[in-house]
């Protein structure tokens, strides 16, 4: 992707989930995510949606994936 825009996209087969693609996201290759992490893991206590923080090979922050 690396297009240095943000993008939305939208699910809705099984269960809601959005995918909010960042600029440095590198595409739709496989494997893609070098490391996740889940937004309950940072913040004790948290109580809404499941929050996944996709990070490329340099840590950097390239995707967030939200399921409801």
């Amino acid at each position: 992707m690396a297009n240095g825009k943000i993008e939305l996209e939208l699910f809705s087969n099984q269960a809601r989930i959005a995918y909010v693609t960042l600029p440095k996201h590198p595409g739709s290759a496989s494997k893609i995510a070098h490391k996740m992490v889940r937004l309950e893991s940072l913040i004790p206590g948290y109580e809404g949606p499941e929050v996944l923080l996709d990070f490329g090979d340099n840590n950097e922050l390239i995707g967030i994936e939200i399921l409801s």
